[in-house]
Parts: C-alpha cells; structure tokens; sequence
C-alpha cells in the first residue's frame, strides 16, 4: 500500500492512465448466432451465405508446416545404455545432493 501512495504521489501515473485507451483489456465478446437446422435447410438465403463460408474457407492460407527428418538409427546406438534395475537409494541421495547444493548455492549468492 506504502509503495502505490508513493507512486501516486511522487509520479503523475493517474493522468497518464486516464490519457490511454486500454483496449486490450477489455473481454472479447463472442457473437453467437442461433439457426436452426430446418431453417438452414429450407433457406436458400442461408444456403448461399454457406456456400460463401466454406469458399472462404478454402481460400484462407495454411502455410506450410515444417517437418523435421528422421533422427539416424546410427546416431542413437553408440549412446543408448540399458539398466536392468534401478537402485533407488542412489537415486535419493543424488536428489538429495542437488537439492543441498543448489539451496547452498542459493544462501551464498
């Protein structure tokens, strides 16, 4: 609370703020149209704005989506390692260990 008195005082932040026109925070609306089915269906006037819709549709740009090549097969084989068991414990202490150093870290800087 000290700090936003200070601000207002020391500053002319409420001026400034009422000078712009935020738009960007305002909620998007979403306009829902309600039609029903038989009236889509009977409608030659709703037939031709669907026929625009979907011709719309057709012409927006989808850009080209961009596919990575496959990883080698030899790439994978000289680094795999297989582990039949897990030792837990060592698993523990080597958490434990990162956790102590990066909080020692953390004290010291």
């Amino acid at each position: 609370m000290k700090d936003q008195f200070l601000l207002e005082e020391h500053t002319s932040i409420r001026s400034v703020a009422a000078q712009k026109n935020p738009v960007w925070m305002e909620p998007q609306v979403g306009y829902r149209i309600k039609l029903s089915i038989d009236n889509l269906r009977t409608s030659d006037e709703a037939f031709q704005i669907l026929k625009k819709l979907v011709a719309r549709q057709k012409n927006t740009p989808k850009g080209m989506k961009q596919l990575a090549d496959a990883i080698p097969e030899g790439y994978l084989d000289g680094q795999s390692q297989m582990i039949d068991t897990v030792n837990l414990q060592e698993v523990h202490n080597s958490v434990r260990c990162f956790v102590l150093s990066s909080s020692f870290t953390m004290l010291t800087n």
